[in-house]
């Protein structure tokens, strides 16, 4: 049913685009909100310039992120790789010029980030449909019947909503995280976020894993391919858990070079130093969450992963950060104790529901939502 698909993706698109408006909306006012928070005045300028100056980039951002689920959907990955590379030389690029030799600092880099992002979806654009026209097989152009179909906004929504729900309170969890951070001083605040920007730069490789094994599962239940999908999913879990080990390793070895590369400040390079194992486990951890979400949100199962993550971030990781940070004196270490535990007993939770998946009735649900009414039960036998 390939017209469907072009159909999926208009309603898509059009529904996060219109989800996205009150979160800009939003960020009109991070610097009052900051400031409602007890942060430094000149602070929260800064960061209200630098979201103001960025706004046009979550635009670009959904339009790119709808296309390329859309294409890669259709096994089309490629050139996004390609074209997310570029970008990040070019923002590098970018960022540094707008930032020091035009000299608007933190509003220079706000720039670069809408620029790059605008640029790499006009890119995606250009050469994905308007050159490649990878879209002309499911995709004919807009309908009015993409977008008034009220049992599709249904399923859309019933996906999405959870999906947006568990982000959400993982974002949450971050900020009250930098929130406590920030109360233990400038050392502290500098180091934290450091480390959290080193594990969300391996987090990368997790979600080029994660996506691809979301695709191949998807693509197996809807065709009733069961044993792909369980060997999908083994090996997915098993070269994220492999690999996150591997570069847990490599970012203890690699530490006293990144420290000194991240900061001159000889308190921030040793407390980066001591967080280093946290981060290493909590690398490790992440690269097996990605997937396992991915699985249940293929599966049609994304309120189960959504919840997880919510549960497992706010009952179990939220309250160690808090009572072992703060109560007891942990500082910044009690914070990423708790960090840990929680997406640690995330993919826990998560693996455990996987195994006990019942294939059949997932199957059966998958070629429902996609509208296909024949051979259900001949497939399923």
């Amino acid at each position: 049913n390939y017209t469907l698909v072009g159909e999926w993706f208009q309603l898509g698109l059009c529904c996060f685009t219109l989800m996205c408006v009150p979160v800009i909306v939003t960020r009109w006012f991070t610097a009052d909100f900051l400031e409602f928070m007890g942060f430094d005045a000149n602070l929260a300028y800064l960061a209200g310039e630098y979201t103001t100056y960025s706004q046009l980039s979550i635009l670009c951002d959904v339009v790119f992120f709808s296309c390329r689920s859309y294409l890669s959907a259709q096994g089309i990955v490629k050139p996004s790789m390609i074209i997310d590379n570029v970008a990040v030389v070019v923002n590098l690029g970018v960022a540094y010029v707008m930032t020091f030799p035009m000299g608007l600092g933190l509003i220079g880099a706000a720039i670069a980030t809408t620029i790059t992002r605008f640029l790499r979806t006009v890119m995606y654009i250009l050469y994905c449909f308007a050159w490649k026209g990878y879209h002309k097989r499911t995709w004919d152009g807009w309908t009015a019947k993409a977008l008034t179909n009220p049992k599709r906004w249904k399923i859309l929504l019933g996906l999405a909503l959870p999906a947006a729900w568990g982000a959400l309170t993982e974002e949450i969890q971050y900020e009250l995280l930098c929130f406590m951070a920030a109360k233990m001083g400038s050392v502290v605040i500098a180091a934290h976020n450091l480390s959290l920007s080193m594990m969300d730069l391996f987090f990368v490789f997790s979600t080029g894993i994660g996506q691809g094994v979301g695709v191949r599962v998807a693509a197996a239940i809807s065709s009733f391919r069961i044993a792909d999908a369980k060997r999908t999913v083994e090996v997915g879990l098993e070269l994220t858990l492999a690999s996150g080990v591997i570069l847990g390793a490599a970012y203890v070895a690699l530490l006293p070079f990144l420290a000194k590369a991240a900061s001159d400040d000889p308190e921030v390079q040793s407390l980066l130093k001591g967080l280093s194992p946290y981060v290493a486990v909590g690398i490790a951890a992440m690269m097996c969450l990605t997937p396992a979400f991915q699985v249940l949100f293929n599966q049609g199962r994304s309120k189960i992963s959504s919840n997880i993550i919510a549960v497992c971030c706010w009952v179990v990781g939220f309250p160690i950060s808090y009572i072992y940070g703060l109560k007891l004196d942990g500082g910044v270490y009690g914070l990423w104790l708790g960090l840990i535990a929680g997406y640690g007993s995330s993919v826990i939770v998560m693996v455990l529901i996987i195994c006990k998946t019942n294939w059949i009735k997932v199957c059966r649900e998958a070629r429902l939502r996609s509208e296909v009414t024949r051979g259900v039960a001949a497939a399923a036998q």
